[in-house]
């Protein structure tokens, strides 16, 4: 099952507009100089021949990875998880289940550089048991598409926001981190205005600046020359209604943007520690060496720069303890990184130091209603533990969430709070709106359940009511969202009554739940959400097929 034997077709991009040799080499000198560090013809002409190279694929394996070596390739310097491939995986069920992401390796380093030595244990160091053991409260700025997010994500004892300010790439931000199995909090806000809301001034122990930029190392990506993609970076076609491409003033524009930004993030740092990660996926120091300098001054005294020893073979000549990743070092992209950290503070004021927020009587109350439901519904004998004790449970409307734990923010005002779980069927027309309603509505069965159930409950369900897949046609058939007409003795329990929601497992002998699916009693559609209303016996004869309606979203 390692492949669908599909291919997507790539065309190449073309440039905005036919370069001459004269025009290319004029680019390329101007970019040469504006990029002002002193190199070699050979150096110069080895940096142009990598940026022109189409882009070494690379992967980072999830937590959601079972079994056996999803790739053999060759393992990233600065990320244990991130992988370099012979080909692109874009088609491979571990892509489409989860269990990697598709991310460029010089992308994995921010990530890297920001978790890179955190004490295991919690970001606290007071005598007081609960706080040694809160969770470090991370922001991801800049969060969309989530290849960072899902990173950061796989990092023990982390809470995290991811936020983004483009309401068009929230949508692949959600379903990346939902496919992933990545318990987030997901924030639509400008970066600025999340990171100076009251509750995360000085609340922040990690902040992730992943900068929009002017993105001239994206030649790669683009499959075009670096003189024709600086070119698309410095025009603005005419005469078309695209979104504007930045223009040769629009660089200050940009930097005023990434200082605003990288201020904000230094605002949110809990003193003392807390740490911010300025990264972008460009070389024109006037983004880099000089924004960080010029932050560096204005927090001159509370700020300095901390960089990982990962940096260390990378380290930009302009600004010593900041990164710069050219393209021809490790066959990536270019990229540049820097660390930045509060002061230590020997007595910070009275007060100054904020508290992690207690856990609230409702999330127990609800916690413990999924466990009665998860026993009584899905014949669990024991739920205890299914509910990871360190994550939150909290309703928003009718629906029940899981929860990233500690966070200063209301996580129910935010886009999505988490993992959406199971949300409960209306009472007379009227819709669920108290905890105590949600509750009652777990204890009797009156839910529905969505995907990131099945992806975060559902491996410790599969052998109480899973339906196992037993062939690439059939995992091939789900995932495009048909049907399917299974076996009797491929569905778990062997025997009892089939009902409601089952879990499909994309194989036998694994634990890896694809979604869900529902049983449709005497292969006929049943219309009504509530679980319990659509069953099959188990006196069906054993060469019966069970009819299951795709539930995949």
């Amino acid at each position: 099952m390692k492949r669908w034997g599909l291919r997507v077709l790539l065309f190449p991009l073309s440039s905005s507009r036919a370069l001459s040799s004269t025009t290319d080499a004029e680019v390329l000198t101007k970019y040469r100089r504006s990029l002002r560090v002193p190199v070699s013809d050979r150096f110069w002409e080895a940096f142009v021949a990598a940026s022109e190279r189409p882009l070494r694929p690379s992967l980072a394996l999830t937590h959601r990875r079972r079994g056996g070596p999803v790739t053999k390739g060759t393992r990233v310097p600065w990320w244990p998880l991130g992988y370099f491939v012979d080909e692109d995986r874009g088609l491979d069920v571990g892509h489409v289940t989860g269990q990697y992401y598709l991310q460029e390796a010089a992308a994995m380093l921010p990530v890297a550089a920001l978790v890179e030595g955190l004490p295991p244990r919690g970001p606290l160091e007071e005598e007081e048991e609960e706080d040694r053991r809160r969770r470090f409260v991370a922001v991801d700025v800049c969060a969309a598409p989530g290849g960072k997010t899902i990173q950061l994500s796989q990092v023990p004892n982390v809470s995290l926001v991811a936020n983004d300010a483009s309401s068009s790439r929230l949508a692949s931000l959600a379903h990346n981190v939902a496919r992933c199995g990545a318990v987030v909090a997901i924030s639509h806000s400008d970066g600025e205005r999340l990171l100076l809301r009251e509750e995360l001034q000085e609340g922040c122990d990690l902040v992730l600046l992943d900068a929009p930029c002017s993105g001239d190392t994206q030649s790669r990506r683009s499959e075009v020359t670096l003189a024709a993609q600086l070119l698309r970076n410095n025009e603005s076609p005419a005469g078309t209604k695209k979104k504007k491409r930045q223009r040769k003033d629009d660089v200050a524009d940009l930097v005023e943007t990434q200082k605003r930004l990288l201020r904000a993030a230094v605002r949110a740092l809990r003193p003392p520690k807390g740490r911010v990660v300025y990264s972008t996926c460009s070389l024109d120091p006037r983004e880099n060496e000089d924004v960080v300098a010029a932050i560096l001054d204005e927090f001159k005294g509370e700020i300095e720069l901390d960089p990982p020893d990962l940096f260390k073979g990378i380290e930009s000549d302009l600004l010593p303890g900041t990164a710069r990743l050219w393209p021809q070092t490790y066959d990536t992209a270019g990229f540049f990184a820097a660390r930045l950290v509060r002061r230590v503070e020997e007595s910070p004021p009275p007060g100054r130091r904020k508290k992690h927020p207690q856990k609230k009587k409702e999330s127990l109350l609800l916690k413990s209603a999924l466990e009665a439901y998860l026993r009584e519904r899905w014949d669990l004998p024991s739920a205890e533990g299914v509910v990871d004790l360190e994550s939150d449970v909290v309703r928003r409307g009718p629906d029940l969430w899981l929860a990233p734990p500690d966070l200063p923010l209301d996580v129910t005002k935010l886009n999505r709070p988490g993992a959406k779980l199971l949300g409960a069927l209306a009472v007379r027309g009227k819709a669920v709106a108290s905890d105590t309603a949600l509750a009652a509505a777990l204890h009797s069965g009156q839910v529905k359940c969505f995907h990131d159930f099945a992806v975060h409950i559902g491996p410790r369900l599969v052998d109480r009511r899973s339906a196992k897949l037993q062939s690439d046609t059939q995992l091939i058939a789900y995932l495009r969202g048909d049907d399917l007409r299974l076996p009797r003795h491929c569905i778990a329990p062997p025997d009892g009554t089939l009902r409601g929601a089952v879990l499909v497992v994309v194989h036998p002998t694994s634990d890896l739940v694809l979604g869900l699916a529902k049983v449709v009693g005497g292969n006929k559609e049943q219309h009504n959400n509530n679980e319990e209303e659509s069953s099959l016996s188990s006196s069906s004869s054993s060469g019966e097929k069970v009819h299951l309606k795709n539930q995949l979203p």
